[in-house]
């Protein structure tokens, strides 16, 4: 099964450690929603894991063309500690040394994509991680009061030095000016007003 999920008033795209498997899983339960189906044998060119992360104009080509695209973005900071938690940190890679290696290189490849590159230039309406309740509201149901396909950590302001925030924010730049985030720490968990 696809995150990508659709009704007739909207169609939703994922990216990676933004709560979208909560919101496909909780919607999916409340709501009459479609998703296309991932089939191997059919899909030489993307695992199941890349397919699932695909941007919308993929989705408008093979799945379906939908006007009202809508979708969920976390502050850079948070998404990339959780990133760390959920595929690194058990390899032994210290933080410093994964964020070095995530902000060097800016790359197309679909699980690690920008998330302005994802959306490219079809309008989408932009919902934040740290307020999703007014996405709940949008879609008409509940689905933030879930943990699914988390991952637990401390506060992000304790990861980051001085110069490993500098490298985050001057590699996804793009993300915090098209979403709003502050570049400070202290203020980055908050949803951008």
């Amino acid at each position: 099964m696809s995150h990508m999920i659709w009704t007739e008033e909207w169609a939703f795209m994922h990216n990676a450690r933004c709560s979208g498997h909560n919101f496909k899983h909780r919607v999916s339960q409340q709501l009459k929603v479609h998703h296309p189906v991932y089939e191997q044998e059919h899909n030489k060119k993307y695992t199941r894991d890349q397919w699932i992360h695909q941007t919308i104009d993929y989705w408008k080509k093979t799945t379906i063309d939908h006007d009202n695209w809508i979708t969920l973005v976390r502050n850079p900071y948070s998404r990339l500690v959780s990133w760390y938690y959920r595929r690194w940190k058990s390899s032994g890679t210290s933080f410093e040394q994964y964020i070095r290696t995530v902000t060097q290189t800016r790359t197309d490849h679909i699980m690690w994509m920008h998330i302005p590159d994802k959306i490219g230039k079809n309008p989408c309406r932009i919902f934040h991680f740290e307020d999703m309740e007014k996405l709940e509201d949008y879609v008409g149901c509940k689905f933030a009061d879930t943990r699914i396909n988390t991952t637990n950590h401390g506060d992000i302001d304790t990861y980051y030095t001085e110069e490993t925030r500098e490298q985050v924010y001057n590699a996804y730049r793009d993300e915090f000016d098209m979403f709003g985030y502050s570049k400070y720490l202290k203020e980055s968990s908050r949803a951008p007003s």
